[in-house]
């Protein structure tokens, strides 16, 4: 026993620090939805009642973008030829600035199919309540404890299917727009297609599209 626990003010502190050893927890379970597990929730919200979440679940699918980005999203904003859709980044130590991240054309497709032009007609309480009820009515409530359905579920999705695509971790921050922590990708990696250009081949592995080939010119 290290001096540390032996004079610890709880007793059974170096007790428990070998239980800890002898029986280590499970590994935390990945959030990812499967393939089986999304035609449930998917042909559960093909119901009208449900058109709100159907938009926001397929475009969170698709895009991994936060909940709060999603609900700001026009749809006047997407590069049909480049397969690239520009938003406001608010969530920022910073200025909001504008960034654009590849999508696949299934999107488009979607996006056609439902007739949205402008912003995205959902809203934060009604993703939340139908997401809710969403659950309940497709039978994952059982299978998909540790998973809740909520917001924030399809872009930790996501992240997990871009992986299982083959992109190494700092193409999933850049797809995804987390922090820039290096001086080259702070000050010298400007690019506004970078994230498109670069993500591209993963997002196209994903929807099993083709490669749309671009470069980064200009």
């Amino acid at each position: 026993m290290c001096i540390r626990d032996r004079y610890s003010r709880n007793p059974f502190t170096g007790l428990i620090q070998e239980y800890k050893i002898r029986f280590p927890v499970n590994m935390p379970v990945k959030h990812y939805i499967s393939d089986v597990e999304y035609d449930k929730i998917l042909r559960t919200a093909q119901s009208e009642k449900y058109r709100i979440a159907r938009i926001f679940i397929q475009v969170a699918r698709y895009t991994g973008l936060r909940p709060d980005e999603i609900y700001r999203l026009d749809v006047s904003n997407i590069d049909r030829e480049k397969l690239a859709w520009e938003f406001l980044v608010t969530k920022t130590k910073e200025q909001p600035y504008y960034r654009k991240i590849g999508i696949p054309k299934c999107l488009v497709d979607f996006i056609d199919e439902e007739k949205i032009t402008g912003k995205l007609p959902i809203s934060e309480a009604s993703v939340k309540r139908q997401l809710i009820k969403i659950r309940e009515e497709s039978g994952l409530d059982g299978g998909m404890k540790s998973k809740r359905i909520t917001p924030k579920t399809f872009r930790k999705d996501d992240a997990n299917r871009m992986e299982e695509a083959g992109a190494p971790e700092d193409t999933i921050d850049l797809h995804q727009g987390r922090g820039r922590h290096t001086v080259a990708a702070e000050h010298y990696l400007k690019h506004p297609m970078r994230a498109v250009i670069k993500c591209r081949p993963y997002i196209n592995a994903m929807c099993g599209e083709n490669e749309k080939q671009l470069r980064l010119v200009g």
